[in-house]
This record gives C-alpha cells, structure tokens and sequence, in this order.
C-alpha cells in the first residue's frame, strides 16, 4: 500500500497533499513539506495540511512536541519531557536521546564501573588542557597564592625594595 495518494495532473502524477496544498495556496517554497496535522497520510483535507520548514518536519517525525513555540522532547532514560535546551546537541545538527542530568548520572556510572579506560583519558584530556591554556592556568595559581598568603606576598614586597 503506497504512504501517499497520487494525483493525475496535466504535468503528470503529484502527491495529492502537495496538491491539495497548492490549490489552496499557491506554490510549495522550495525545500519546504506539507505535513498532516494528524498524522493520517490519506486524510488530505486542507484544514488537515500546513506547510512547514525541513527543521520542524524533523522534529515532528522525531517525536518531538511543539508548546508555546517551544519544542520539548521526551527523555529515553527518566522519560520526562524537557524543553530540547536540556539536552545535549551533537554535531549541532542532533540532539541525544537522554537529558542533560540523565546523561551525566549514565556517565558517572560508566566511570565508577571502567575506573582505568577512564583515567587514561581524563589524563590525556588533563594534558591537552595544560597545554592550550598554560599562561592562563599559571596566572591563576600566582593569584591565587598571592589572595592565601597576604603575610608572605608583603614580605616578599619589602624584601624586593
């Protein structure tokens, strides 16, 4: 059974929401999609239809929800659903399946059962760190040195007239 009926135009066949639409409302912009209201793809009646950008189509399919012009998503670990700012973006084009609190307690969990796999990388991270912001990490250890030590940062002071 096809997912969309097919409509007969004097251009050839076209999907009978797109038709539908177009009748209506004129042409279709470029990369956009006319999407069922109620998810029944044969119900093709206009009030049923809106035109929608590729973004929102994505999130719809994905099973995201629209309140107030924000979208929220349902979270595979604690199953609440959260506004998607709560959540963790990967390669900002995806959103990961758990909230940003659930995704941490998953890690810590990971951590406490693999304690070596990851000091090995906290290390290297550690290093990697050092490395970029060497300057910044040095200027903050004198500072702090200098706030825990007022007695010895005035000695020094005299000592150096």
């Amino acid at each position: 059974m096809p997912k969309y009926k097919r409509t007969y135009t004097p251009n050839g066949t076209k999907s009978t929401h797109r038709y539908v639409w177009e009748q209506h409302n004129g042409k279709i912009p470029k990369g956009y999609y006319i999407h069922h209201k109620d998810g029944d793809s044969f119900n093709n009646k206009i009030e049923n239809l809106e035109l929608i950008s590729p973004e929102e189509h994505r999130y719809i399919h994905a099973g995201y929800k629209k309140i107030n012009n924000i979208w929220y998503k349902k979270c595979s670990r604690c199953e609440v659903w959260k506004a998607i700012d709560e959540y963790y973006w990967i390669n900002k084009t995806r959103i990961q399946t758990l909230c940003k609190k659930c995704k941490s307690i998953v890690v810590m969990d990971e951590r406490q059962k693999n304690p070596e796999k990851y000091k090995k990388y906290r290390h290297e991270y550690d290093l990697h760190y050092y490395k970029k912001n060497r300057e910044k990490i040095l200027k903050y250890k004198h500072e702090k040195w200098v706030r825990e030590h007022p007695k010895g940062n005035a000695a020094q002071q005299t000592q150096d007239k």
